[in-house]
């Protein structure tokens, strides 16, 4: 299972073998708590449930059963369930923050962002001095602050964010969040000129050529890079990426490769090799909303109205709490679907969709207001226009 994880690839080798290990050993814990891994990033959360229950009746003493049987309840939309695994977790290790870590998680799921962001804000606090921990629900809450319209909290606590990695001098996990914070700004700002700023200052911090190539996080930045228009420089990462046998290859890695090929193709408008490798992005990929919320645009770029229509809605629908890529999108998601919406006569989902935006975007600061004011400006219109004859 191991060599056909690591070297081959092969998920279906994988299952196999580990189901063959759980023919002869029923109870073996890594075999269970791994193929819900796998099932998990096949997004077949119910099956991958099955597993992690398995596993955590046959050890308790992991923490690692309970963080991940919460999560794979959680994406069912069985938020209440998650929340009794939570609390048992919470019993068997007291003071672990991966219990708060389950808590934040299962409130975005839910999409209870007011209880997620106090959550985070007592994990920080918990933590602090705890620099992983502590880096984490900064850059965390920085994300959930922009995809809310607060860009201005959102700001200082990237900052925080990134001087704990420095100071650390964790060149590539600072690479990383400055790829996830370049294009959260470009997309929620307009502004692809800030984008380059925030990746071309982190570039200057730490040069590729100065970390280990598997600290280098190509994919992330090629996408990043593709995404605040700069699609020359995302392409020569991608080519620098293929030439660089000691980098990251695993399935992930070259799945944000795939990712950064389709935004690259997007930014040149040749949407039909954008969907092509956004569809490749998205096979297999755990993070449900990462490749939906670009097929959306694709789509729509195409001028495929009812494919852009169904990301959008897989966009904002999915319990996700994948907020690192989410910010970026959600808010044009409501935007879009409301007016799709409206295009098409359906009143009811345009009202639903721009109501919303208005309730993400409640405490947006002053530059995002009008998209609030446009919305609110929709549903007026709607509510005073005669309904259709049937």
């Amino acid at each position: 299972a191991a060599y056909h994880t690591v070297v081959t690839g092969n998920r279906d080798q994988t299952i196999s073998a580990y189901r063959t290990v759980l023919d002869m050993y029923p109870d073996d814990y890594y075999a269970l708590n791994n193929l819900g891994v796998i099932y998990a990033g096949l997004r077949d959360y119910e099956r991958a449930a099955e597993y992690y229950a398995r596993a955590l009746a046959v050890d308790s003493a992991t923490r690692l059963h309970y963080s991940n049987l919460a999560y794979a309840v959680g994406k069912q939309r069985r938020f209440d369930s998650a929340q009794v695994v939570i609390e048992r977790f919470s019993r068997r290790f007291a003071g672990n923050p991966e219990v708060k870590i389950s808590r934040i998680v299962n409130a975005a799921l839910r999409k209870d962002y007011d209880a997620a962001e106090t959550l985070g804000g007592e994990l920080m606090a918990e933590q602090r001095g705890t620099v992983f921990w502590e880096a984490i629900a900064y850059e965390w809450l920085a994300q959930l602050d922009a995809m809310r319209g607060r860009m201005a909290n959102a700001e200082r606590r990237w900052e925080r964010a990134f001087t704990i990695t420095a100071e650390r001098d964790l060149g590539g996990l600072y690479l990383l969040r400055a790829a996830r914070r370049a294009i959260t700004e470009r997309m929620l700002r307009d502004d692809p000129a800030r984008g380059r700023r925030v990746l071309d200052a982190a570039l200057a911090r730490y040069p590729l050529e100065r970390l280990s190539p598997l600290d280098r996080p190509y994919g992330h930045l090629a996408l990043a890079y593709a995404a605040v228009d700069a699609p020359e420089h995302a392409r020569a990462l991608l080519d620098e990426f293929n030439r660089t046998p000691e980098a990251d290859h695993s399935r992930s890695a070259e799945q944000w490769g795939q990712g950064a090929t389709g935004v690259i193709a997007l930014a040149e408008g040749r949407t039909g090799d954008a969907v092509a490798a956004l569809a490749a992005f998205d096979d297999a990929n755990e993070c449900g909303t990462c490749a939906a919320a670009w097929l959306a645009r694709a789509y729509d770029r195409a001028g495929n109205a009812d494919s852009a229509r169904v990301m959008y809605q897989r966009l904002v629908d999915t319990p996700s709490s994948s907020i690192y890529y989410d910010a970026a999108h959600v808010a044009r998601g409501y935007v879009r679907l409301g007016e799709l919406a409206e295009q098409a006569g359906n009143r009811a989902d345009a009202i639903d969709y721009y109501s919303r935006l208005i309730d993400l975007w409640k405490e947006a600061d002053p530059a995002l207001r009008p998209a609030v004011e446009n919305a609110q400006a929709a549903i007026n219109r709607l509510t005073r226009e005669p309904a259709p004859t049937p």
